[in-house]
């Protein structure tokens, strides 16, 4: 009973991790757009998984800054099964799929949106190409607190580091940027960065069956087999259980 009680605990452990893994990264955990929920349209994207006709024209119009699009851009978070935001924006504004766009022609703060789109779209990070946009952003927009934070935050996704304390705080200092960027939003940003504190962390709006819970139901399983053969006299039975469990757990 007590290896059974071991499984059972091994089972749900590996459920939280596998939860907290999807969630747990610097693009996922800095849901900065909080910051500017007063701002209709970001408010209204926290609530929806999928770019509308309205939020792609605000994320093209030039008057619209480019901190409050990278706001709505994070609002739309993220989902583990990976979204399309960013195919659908250049069907929606350039009547075109993003493998016939021209991305290098396009204005940094064009090159910014559709990049962090894609990155939000592919938490994996299967293809580099959100990076190559958002550097393309970064140098057309080199001024821009906003586009470079962001494009560090993918970044480090995509680049194993051990200081990113160090090069977050470089940013941060560089008084070459304009701080485009609200001080609450910067907030979140440094909490999970420098301090490690990701609460609350951005969960994904969509409903989805992570591997977590197949490990949560079989626990449920074995717990519910354990209890039976337990109480049951026959002690082939119970050897039979034993030696499953052993197996099991060298495995």
């Amino acid at each position: 009973m007590k290896k059974l009680i071991v499984i059972i605990t091994v089972l749900i452990g590996l459920f939280y991790v596998t939860e907290k893994a999807y969630a747990d990264s610097p693009v996922t955990s800095t849901p900065f757009s909080r910051a500017y929920y007063n701002i209709a349209i970001v408010k209204e994207a926290s609530g929806r998984n999928t770019i509308t006709t309205d939020m792609a024209e605000y994320l093209f119009d030039e008057k619209n800054s480019i901190d409050m699009k990278a706001a709505l851009i994070n609002a739309l978070s993220w989902d583990v099964k990976g979204k399309n935001n960013a195919e659908i924006y250049c069907q929606l504004i350039y009547g075109k799929a993003l493998k016939d766009m021209d991305v290098a022609a396009l204005s940094g703060d064009q090159q910014f949106c559709i990049g962090y789109l894609l990155a939000m779209d592919d938490i994996y990070f299967e293809t580099d190409k959100s990076m190559e946009y958002l550097r393309m952003a970064r140098s057309n927009m080199n001024d821009s607190l906003t586009v470079t934070i962001v494009t560090f935050l993918v970044e480090t996704m995509n680049e194993v580091s051990y200081d990113w304390p160090d090069q977050l705080n470089q940013i941060l200092a560089d008084t070459s940027l304009n701080r485009d960027l609200s001080e609450d939003a910067i907030k979140v940003i440094t909490d999970y960065m420098l301090l490690g504190i990701d609460n609350p962390v951005n969960i994904p709006k969509t409903g989805t069956l992570p591997l977590g819970v197949v490990y949560a139901v079989g626990a449920i399983a074995f717990m519910a087999a354990g209890l039976v053969l337990n109480h049951k006299t026959d002690d082939a039975r119970r050897s039979t259980l034993n030696k499953f469990m052993k197996r099991y757990i060298r495995y």
